[in-house]
């Protein structure tokens, strides 16, 4: 889905509206799931995972079900570079794991990271990332001038806002929240931020985490009738 292009205006501040409205979704015939999804993308591709760890007692496990991020695109791309903050846990991916390409770097505080530097990326993929972060357009905008010479596109997946399961939550008095989080988005407030940050939006997704039980029929033919239901934005933007 792209945006309608006049709303790059009100991106850019260029033009102001207190109740604007931007067309989101239509109707689909299938329900994408997120890292099925970003797998078609990077088919071929030379990546960056950034925040490429998990929760270390988690990870095997996700491995046996397939479910750990970080595998499927290393086995999907040409060649993907894992970047985390936390030691730990990539020391294990390589000495327990046996994944050699992954590094411990602040990409926003380090200088600029010779990996990185040394050749020409297609995409930098970010997982979930951005509701964690205090200062989104910040970390964002010091990516962008630091690694733009280098890297194609963004991709960024982030809570969806919009969510069915927050509106039922909401019927019941409650929110219902990772406590780590900082922000919920849609698509115009993830363009928002991406735009600030000197990114060029391309197009997005609204997609699943987990793929829905076969009994979940209601819920199936409600997500394909309307996809801003489902829990998932995937975002691409040009650096």
């Amino acid at each position: 889905m792209k945006f309608d292009p006049e709303i790059l205006s009100y991106l850019s501040g260029e033009n102001f509206s207190k109740g604007l409205k931007v067309k989101i979704s239509e109707k689909e015939k299938t329900i994408p799931l997120r890292m099925d999804y970003i797998e078609k993308l990077v088919v071929n591709k030379q990546i960056i995972h950034l925040g490429c760890a998990d929760h270390i007692p988690l990870i095997k496990e996700k491995i046996r079900r397939n479910k750990w991020f970080h595998k499927r695109l290393v086995e999907s791309s040409k060649y993907c570079l894992g970047i985390d903050i936390n030691r730990e846990a990539i020391e294990y991916i390589k000495n327990e794991l046996g994944y050699s390409d992954v590094l411990v770097a602040d990409i926003q505080k380090n200088d600029i990271i010779k990996e990185i530097s040394s050749q020409k990326w297609d995409y930098l993929i970010m997982g979930e990332l951005l509701e964690h972060l205090d200062e989104p357009v910040d970390f964002l905008k010091t990516i962008k001038e630091k690694y733009s010479p280098f890297i194609s596109y963004l991709i960024v997946s982030a809570p969806n806002a919009l969510r069915i399961e927050n509106y039922y939550n909401s019927k019941k008095q409650l929110e219902v929240i990772n406590s780590d989080h900082r922000f919920w988005f849609t698509p115009y407030t993830l363009a928002k931020i991406l735009y600030r940050a000197g990114f060029e939006i391309e197009s997005y997704q609204f997609c699943q985490g987990f793929k829905l039980q076969a009994n979940q029929v209601f819920k199936k033919r409600l997500l394909r009738k309307y996809p801003a239901f489902r829990d998932t934005i995937i975002m691409i933007a040009k650096f």
